[in-house]
């Protein structure tokens, strides 16, 4: 029994970090590509949050299919709600981070050698 659990916990896992690093990566590259910013907490956070999200979508199957004769009669409202929140909160943050990175324009390098109000162009 305990083996069972362990293997899908640990491919629980696995599709924890598979979702942190498919929800970062693009964001690194367009964060980078359109600013030109390397900000390792932004990047941090950003895997952080995407990496929740099966959590969040396992509290609401939680919420959907468990067994409410052992627990009080409303907690798969309470669960549900709570993982709602969650995956709506994390996608949230997550869709404002990415707007922002692709709305901020590319900073200009000043060239060397040059004045400093001159711009690379």
């Amino acid at each position: 029994m305990f083996a069972a659990v362990g293997e899908w916990w640990t491919a629980f896992k696995a599709w924890s970090i598979l979702c942190g690093i498919l929800g970062t990566v693009p964001y690194v590259v367009i964060r980078f590509w359109r600013t030109g910013k390397y900000d390792p907490g932004s990047f941090v956070v950003m895997f952080i949050a995407t990496s929740s999200l099966p959590t969040g979508f396992a509290c609401l199957r939680a919420a959907m299919a468990g067994n409410p004769a052992t627990l009080p009669s409303t907690w798969p409202e309470y669960v549900g709600a709570a993982g709602l929140g969650f995956v709506l909160f994390t996608m949230h943050w997550a869709w404002q981070a990415y707007k922002k990175a692709w709305r901020e324009p590319r900073t200009q390098r000043p060239v060397r050698g040059a004045p400093p109000n001159v711009a690379q162009q």
